[in-house]
């Protein structure tokens, strides 16, 4: 089914704000910002293993509970972040990188690809090279040291141009 509309990960808002975080799940946020403590995946389903059943296996109407508790969830958050992406001139960002390419990854996933591991590897040591050239030279260009993999130092840079 495709998704129609605008989209928003609250996880990915999440990371643009928090990028030197390494953890963006749902249940952390809402208990780090709304306090609260969902019902985690587990209780329906689960520990992962042998054992761990699938949602066609739990009632509708425990789904239907955990659903709109993760909906609602998501809404408090999209609430919360929505203006803190556009103070920190993140929203650009957002819109026009990093949610456009959710489909892509979803999409990705589903299908799953293959991978020419050597080929990569090739490759990953080429583009590490130019990183460093590209790197040095945006650095030289700005006047300014500042971490160019830092969404949020980035969206500041931008800001003051």
């Amino acid at each position: 089914m495709e998704v129609k509309g605008v989209l928003y990960d609250t996880m990915i808002a999440h990371y643009l704000l928090h990028p030197d975080n390494s953890r963006h799940g749902m249940d952390l946020l809402a208990e780090t910002y709304l306090n609260y403590t969902p019902v985690s995946i587990e209780t329906l389903i689960g520990k992962k293993g042998k054992s761990q059943l699938t949602m066609r296996d739990v009632p509708v109407e425990k789904i239907s509970e955990y659903a709109a508790e993760d909906a609602d969830v998501t809404w408090q958050l999209y609430e919360i972040f929505s203006p803190l992406l556009k103070e920190a001139n993140a929203q650009k960002l957002f819109d026009e990188v990093e949610m456009p390419l959710v489909p892509v990854l979803a999409a990705m996933e589903r299908e799953g690809i293959c991978i020419d591991t050597e080929t990569l590897k090739n490759y990953s040591a080429e583009l590490e090279k130019e990183i460093v050239a590209i790197d040095a030279e945006i650095q030289t260009l700005a006047g300014t040291p500042f971490n160019i993999s830092s969404p949020k130092q980035v969206a500041t840079f931008f800001s003051k141009c």
